[in-house]
Parts: C-alpha cells; structure tokens; sequence
C-alpha cells in the first residue's frame, strides 16, 4: 500500500465556549483522494491542523501511518484528562 492512511476517531475542539466540530471519525484510505469541503468558519482549516499537530483537540485520537515507513499517533486527553 502506498500513500498515507489517516484514521481519525471521536476528535473533538472547541475555542472557548464555541465548538468547532464534536465527535468526528472518520477513515482516508492510502492511494486515494479526498476533499474537505463546507461553508466558511466551520472548521476545516482547524480540522486539517488538528491533523498536522499544529492545534491540540480536547478528544480523540489522529493515526497517521504511511505504507512501510511509519506511523504517527496522537491521542487526545479524554475528559478534561
């Protein structure tokens, strides 16, 4: 398998008393495509720093694993944890 696989599961951020975005999972398979799209101000550029590590989410957990080469993990503090 080339590429990159990201599995994400249960991320969740907020900026105060604002949520970003609550609970996402979700899977981008290696060797394929995908977009993020949506409306201004939901999210998106915070999601794909979330997944860079640039911004900490309070929940969840980030898997990035590259074919043979290796793989990053990131969990989140569950809880205020």
């Amino acid at each position: 398998m080339s590429g990159v696989a990201v599995v994400v599961e249960g991320l969740t951020k907020s900026f105060g008393t604002t949520n970003i975005w609550r609970d996402v999972s979700l899977t981008l398979p290696a060797g394929e495509v995908s977009a993020l799209l949506g409306p201004s101000g939901t999210g998106k550029s915070v999601f794909l720093k979330s997944l860079i590590g640039l911004i900490r989410p309070e929940e969840g957990s980030i898997v990035v694993a590259r074919g043979v080469g290796g793989e990053r993990r990131f969990r989140c503090a569950r809880g205020g944890q």
